[in-house]
């Protein structure tokens, strides 16, 4: 499932779609997802510039990206967890990155703002 592309100036937009913190939606996976990670001795790292947000459907969002970092937790032991965003001129990839075997589960989301 991955969220519907919009661009924050398009005429793309789709209903629910809003101006989403990725930092903060990070930041609250993150607390939800500590007991998991300490569990296996993983640290998690929120890698995302606090200024960065997309436009797309916040639910949507959050289930893929909690599945990502889910993913990485669960088949990672003893490491650090980063996840980060790269931007290019029309998208952002969220990428969940293992310190240790540097595996990246990715996703990408049309359209951002800084």
């Amino acid at each position: 499932m991955k969220p519907r592309p919009s661009t924050p100036h398009s005429a793309n937009a789709h209903p629910g779609d809003t101006k989403i913190s990725i930092h903060q939606l990070v930041s609250r996976l993150i607390a939800s997802l500590q007991p998991s990670a300490v569990k296996r001795n993983n640290t998690l790292l929120n890698d995302i510039p606090r200024e960065l947000s997309v436009i797309a459907d916040e639910n949507t969002l959050a289930y893929v990206l909690s599945n990502l970092v889910n993913s990485a937790v669960s088949t990672t032991e003893n490491s650090s967890i980063h996840i980060e965003a790269v931007l290019t001129d029309d998208h952002t990839m969220i990428r969940v990155k293992d310190q240790d075997t540097y595996i990246y589960h990715t996703m990408e989301v049309s359209g951002h703002q800084a």
